[in-house]
């Protein structure tokens, strides 16, 4: 299985997050955060989401190859 492929298969699980990001963002940018602390906000935010979504991936390339 290519990553790009299962990436597809996830995107709606992506979109629905990028889609709740903005807004997040929207908002520290309207109450004037600090663009650092946007920016960490963001990296908690997808470092977790993407370490997720890649553990997936590879239980789901070992199960496929045994």
């Amino acid at each position: 299985m290519k990553l790009s492929k299962f990436l597809k298969d996830r995107g709606l699980f992506l979109s629905i997050n990028l889609i709740l990001a903005l807004p997040i963002v929207l908002i520290m940018v309207a109450f004037k955060f600090k663009i650092e602390l946007i920016a960490i906000i963001m990296f908690i935010w997808f470092v977790p989401l993407m370490s997720y979504i890649l553990l997936e991936f590879n239980n789901k390339k070992n199960f496929m190859m045994n």
